[in-house]
């Protein structure tokens, strides 16, 4: 939906009162959407943690991986 209403924004441009009421469209379609935003920047939360409380071992797990794939380069 809000694909939608941002493309019927930039269709009706030059009619400012069709413009309006896409604009209350928008506002509405924005405002129903508020659930799934927090739960994204939640998510977005919670994986930020994970990442950040094993960095070190994603540091390593990058580095055997780095191995690992020149050691299959030489074996091509």
């Amino acid at each position: 939906e809000l694909s939608d209403t941002m493309r019927t924004l930039s269709e009706g441009r030059t009619d400012l009162f069709s413009t309006i009421r896409k604009l209350q469209t928008f506002v509405s379609v924005l405002s129903s959407s508020n659930e799934q935003i927090v739960q994204v920047g939640g998510r977005l939360a919670s994986v930020s943690d994970v990442l950040a409380q094993s960095s070190d071992q994603l540091g390593a797990s990058v580095s055997e991986l780095n191995i690992a794939v020149g050691d299959v380069q030489r074996f091509v």
